[in-house]
């Protein structure tokens, strides 16, 4: 099923041999993590909101998703060998980077949110700086839901909402 993703897209021209970076958002009971793996300098950037465990202090904090990254390079290895037959890396050994400046949250139901913005604003080398509040990521998810141009529920909204969805626009 990942190789059918990493394939081209009916009016999409990709291909993913030509991809600098892929992200993956990556659920585990209900926590979002974003693992992005960049194809040019063969590292993965493991975004992650929560923070490490204290237990991990003096260990690589990748140690503490190596279940996680085994699982994806194993995937990801067979899909991209079927979507690129010449393709004959190992992402599992690839350079794994936890990087400091990612927001973090006790809040562990805020994950996918805070995933979604990691997503949309990461620039390849940081992230700007992302809110951690609830409220606001929440609605911040909600107006980017009611901005989509193929949102079907429009219909369903209020007239004097949708003119205000449009100015947002």
């Amino acid at each position: 099923m990942l190789a059918k993703l990493l394939e081209c897209w009916p009016d999409m021209e990709y291909d993913v041999s030509d991809c600098k970076q892929i992200l993956l958002p990556f659920s585990f009971l209900g926590h979002f993590t974003l693992y992005v793996l960049n194809m040019d300098t063969r590292s993965i950037y493991i975004m992650e909101s929560m923070p490490i465990p204290s237990w991990f202090k003096g260990d690589h904090p990748s140690m503490h998703y190596i279940h996680n990254i085994h699982y994806i390079a194993n995937n990801m290895n067979a899909a991209m060998e079927l979507a690129n037959p010449t393709w004959k890396d190992d992402i599992y050994m690839w350079r794994r980077i936890v990087p400091t400046w990612v927001p973090r949250t006790l809040n562990w139901d805020l994950s996918g949110f805070l995933v979604i913005n990691f997503m949309h604003d990461w620039n390849g080398i940081r992230l700007p700086c992302i809110c951690t509040n609830g409220n606001d990521l929440r609605t911040k998810f909600l107006v980017e839901l009611l901005k989509y141009k193929d949102n079907e529920s429009k219909d369903n909204i209020p007239e004097e909402i949708q003119e205000i969805i449009r100015h947002i626009r």
